[in-house]
């Protein structure tokens, strides 16, 4: 007759089960696999395979799982204790998107307390960022939190991440000096745009004087690859600024230090593509006059050859509003950037040109 499955039964406690079987089965058998002592196991509590004991697993534990994340989101300390008290196995249990509760109390220091103590896995990392509970309490500036984490054992570097940034990256913006200084002081070491995004230029320099690879260092392919240079004053496609606003300063540190000012980016653009794309005058004027090179790349997709007709066009919208469509982009640019080009483009208050390319 089948056992009874627990009804505080983990996954990783059948799991555990299922290694231990295999034990006993390659006593009598070698060749028996994994897959030999998840079906034994199954059968033992009646289901006709793992499949099926963990579906039923999952059904029994649903109401749990929601409860938890619910109480780890909000910082619920009580509701945390109850669902812990009736389930211990959530302290590790992977939700949505293979996060942890932990990860999702980062903002709350006595629920992350109440987890640790509990036996949550400080190395957990989620699905979408490859991203552990540290890293997300640093970006949160979470200096309890990350006090906390660090005294259960969690990796101050944390390299590994999607972005590529480790801890420190994430931490690293203004009004986060106190983790990032925790986080130096546990070992942590600042990289090139971990530097940046403080706007600390002297950072940025004993970084370059330290290692004479840091400024060829790369965003990840999430950021468009930027180098040093691109992100001193340019954000990647669809994603906010390094440091918040351009720092021009900080783009002519760069290039008296020596960096690549030619290099492209992920998608095959100078700094000077980048910035005549964007009419950005500032920095074309420190790029050229370092002697910085635009590409093809730069100006593909835009219809239209120089600056000063981006110039145009970026000045006669600058007062629009809603929304319109320029049916043709290539008598517009023309348009713009000859006999209208004093003038002001000719919207109401309820429209605007919508371009069909981006910076």
């Amino acid at each position: 007759m089948p056992l009874q499955l627990p009804e505080r039964t983990s996954e990783e406690f059948l799991r555990k089960l299922a290694k231990d079987r295999l034990g006993s089965l390659r006593e009598r058998d070698p060749s028996a696999r994994l897959a030999d002592a998840q079906l034994a196991v199954a059968r033992q509590y009646g289901f006709p395979g793992w499949r099926a004991l963990k579906a039923d697993l999952d059904r029994r534990r649903a109401p749990h799982v929601a409860a938890v994340t619910a109480a780890a989101s909000s910082g619920d300390v009580p509701a945390l204790r109850a669902c812990l008290d009736a389930d211990p196995g959530l302290a590790r249990e992977r939700l949505g998107g293979g996060t942890t509760a932990l990860h999702l109390a980062v903002g709350f220091p006595d629920a992350v307390h109440v987890l640790l103590d509990a036996g949550a896995d400080v190395h957990a990392r989620d699905e979408s960022d490859h991203v552990t509970p540290l890293h997300l309490a640093a970006a949160a500036g979470a200096l309890e939190s990350v006090r906390a984490l660090l005294d259960a054992g969690a990796d101050v570097h944390g390299e590994g991440d999607l972005h590529e940034s480790g801890v420190i990256g994430w931490a690293s913006r203004p009004g986060h000096e106190a983790v990032v200084a925790l986080l130096v002081e546990r070992g942590a070491r600042h990289h090139v745009f971990s530097a940046m995004a403080l706007r600390d230029r002297d950072l940025v320099q004993s970084i370059a004087e330290l290692d004479a690879d840091a400024l060829r260092r790369r965003r990840s392919r999430f950021e468009d690859r930027q180098t040093p240079v691109h992100a001193a004053f340019a954000p990647p496609d669809g994603l906010g600024y390094l440091a918040g606003r351009p720092d021009y300063e900080m783009l002519a540190l760069l290039i008296d230090l020596g960096a690549d000012i030619n290099a492209t980016d992920g998608k095959g653009r100078t700094p000077l593509d980048v910035a005549q794309r964007r009419d950005d005058r500032d920095a074309m004027a420190l790029l050229r006059a370092a002697g910085a090179h635009a590409t093809a790349a730069g100006t593909a997709g835009m219809d239209v050859s120089d600056t000063a007709t981006t110039g145009a066009i970026t000045s006669a919208v600058a007062k629009a509003v809603a929304m319109v469509s320029v049916p043709d982009m290539r008598a517009t640019v023309q348009w713009a950037s000859t006999s209208h080009s004093g003038s002001s483009w000719p919207t109401t208050t309820s429209t605007t040109a919508r371009w069909s390319s981006r910076a």
